[in-house]
């Protein structure tokens, strides 16, 4: 194996998190900051128990039952740390000098307000061996921890994890969960996110497990029997929100011998570790060491129509009823252990049980029913509700076609549009879709073509209001629809979705006309339209037909 010294475990860690192993022996890491500014633990300033806000008030209470004081200033209990400002300073002035000394790289750090990144040039024999140790990988959406890392020193595992924590690892003062220390309230949590990657939660849980004997207390699953059980989300228009990120949730007492090297992060895990440790929490809440409990009928979740979403990992395109149940599809060696010890396998998989029934096959039988019975009422409950969304969207589509109050009310019409320019200009029939509301990876996710064609746009949140693919040739095609005059802010949104999608043709259309300023911008400079050598078409929408615009 390669030479492995704690700067090279500590670049594995960064990669496996949030990494990209690009070509010419570039490796680039990405640091995002979701917030500018997070907050620390308010505590009371009497008694220095957790403070909270109750509803509809407008200072903290104190939780403890003794005190109770309930007029504290937020503002003045708690710490306040700039992350833009951190990440930044942490990864230029931390990060990479600590890299420098164990690898022989060239590095380069560019920041904005929600993201850091660092841009790495390494020695080709380092990079063929991160290119072998992850392949066939070669981001994070579908890494994994190296099984070589569990020969590595026990130093370099450490340094491993500090990687991890640096780039997917957050500490949140609004994390904590309703427990009672000692003397204090709130046990706080920090956790590792991981966004889109199935296969990274269960063996961050393997490995903290194996190599340190460290609990877990729980993994949250971006799943739709997790996240949207109860269907609010899916009858309401919202149907991917259940993909959002995977939190793998832990303790900070019972993980100091890691550390962020982003100092806020740090600062902030120290008050965490610290608010813990004073209160004097005794249980260890561990997912593993509670046990497999046996899931009792009214346990059971209802079906949801996203259980084979295809941005789901095929290994969870199924339903769901514990969260423990996706730790054993996803590879939880642990679970595994449990399953091949019970008597009947199929049976411990879908209810948890690990002794012998005789009516195993009923019991299985009985679970099932439940979940589309529990469906059909859910979905009785929200049918006039539906029924009078259809009627509107319908209401929408036949509408008078010189009228457009608002933008939304151009997109059927786009979409009717679309259909008939695909099947006139390259005689293909094509799927064209409204996607104004999601970006274009959720959307994507019902549909096979579109799928593969945009499944690693995900991250960029690009939001054309319609997108047309192409049955045969899968060619594609966006629209960006204005009811405004067009200038160079609208060109620029349209063109900044094809900088990243690449479609084969693009249109804006506004039932407006064009500006005189964007006219004269182009008449001066016609590459403000282009992009990968082809050029964005403007037109104007009037009754259901485009007039493109000469120019």
């Amino acid at each position: 194996m390669f030479q492995i010294n704690p700067q090279i475990a500590y670049l594995l860690g960064l990669i496996t998190g949030k990494g990209y192993i690009e070509n010419n022996n570039i490796i680039s890491i990405e640091f995002p900051c979701n917030n500018q500014f997070i907050e620390g633990i308010a505590s009371c300033p009497k008694c220095n128990w957790l403070a909270t806000k109750p509803k509809n008030a407008n200072n903290l209470k104190c939780k403890n039952p003794n005190c109770l004081k309930d007029d504290i200033d937020a503002s003045k209990v708690k710490k306040t740390y700039d992350q833009s400002k951190s990440f930044y300073s942490s990864v230029k002035s931390i990060i990479l000098p600590f890299l420098e000394t164990g690898i022989n790289l060239k590095g380069d750090v560019i920041s904005s307000k929600t993201c850091t990144f660092l841009t790495l040039t390494i020695e080709d024999d380092l990079y063929k061996f991160i290119k072998n140790i992850f392949n066939p990988a070669i981001n994070f959406f579908s890494m994994k921890i190296p099984d070589e890392v569990s020969s590595f020193t026990k130093e370099c595992k450490i340094e491993y994890i500090n990687g991890l924590l640096d780039t997917i690892g957050y500490a949140n003062a609004g994390g904590w969960i309703p427990r009672d220390g000692k003397n204090n309230h709130g046990r706080m949590r920090v956790y590792f996110q991981v966004v889109k990657n199935y296969e990274l939660p269960v063996s961050i849980d393997n490995f903290l497990r194996s190599e340190f004997n460290l609990p877990i207390q729980t993994i949250d699953w971006g799943h739709p029997n997790i996240r949207d059980a109860k269907l609010e989300d899916f009858f309401k228009g919202k149907s991917s929100s259940f993909g959002r990120e995977h939190q793998v949730k832990f303790f900070p007492e019972y993980y100091e011998i890691f550390k962020f090297r982003i100092e806020s992060k740090q600062k902030l895990f120290e008050e965490l570790l610290q608010h813990n440790k004073n209160a004097q929490f005794k249980e260890r809440e561990d997912w593993l060491d509670s046990g497999i409990k046996e899931l009792k009928i009214n346990q059971v979740k209802s079906f949801h129509p996203n259980e084979d979403n295809l941005s789901l990992d095929k290994r969870v395109r199924k339903h769901f009823d514990a969260f423990w149940q996706i730790n054993l599809a996803m590879g939880c060696k642990f679970i595994q252990s449990i399953k091949n010890n019970s008597s009947i396998p199929d049976l411990f998989e879908k209810t948890g049980i690990q002794d012998y029934r005789e009516n195993s096959n009923n019991i299985i039988e009985e679970f099932n029913n439940k979940s589309q019975i529990l469906f059909n009422d859910i979905q009785n409950k929200y049918q006039s509700k539906l029924q009078s969304k259809t009627k509107t969207t319908l209401r929408n589509n036949f509408k008078l076609l010189d009228d457009y109050p608002k933008e939304k009310d151009t997109y059927p019409v786009l979409v009717e549009w679309l259909k008939k320019f695909i099947k006139d200009d390259i005689q293909e029939d094509s799927g064209v879709y409204d996607t104004s509301l999601q970006t274009i990876s959720n959307f994507s996710s019902n549909d096979e073509s579109l799928f593969s064609r945009f499944n690693n746009l995900d991250q960029l949140s690009i939001k054309p209001d319609v997108v047309g693919i192409s049955k045969e040739n899968f060619k594609t095609f966006f629209i960006e629809s204005k009811i405004t005059i067009l200038g160079l802010k609208e060109l620029g949104q349209l063109i900044g979705y094809c900088m990243v999608a690449n479609p084969d043709k693009a249109f804006l259309i506004s039932t407006k006309t064009i500006s005189d300023s964007l006219l004269k911008s182009i008449q001066r400079n016609r590459n403000i339209l282009q992009y990968f050598n082809k050029e964005v078409r403007i037109g104007t929408l009037k009754k259901d037909q485009v007039e493109f615009l000469n120019i």
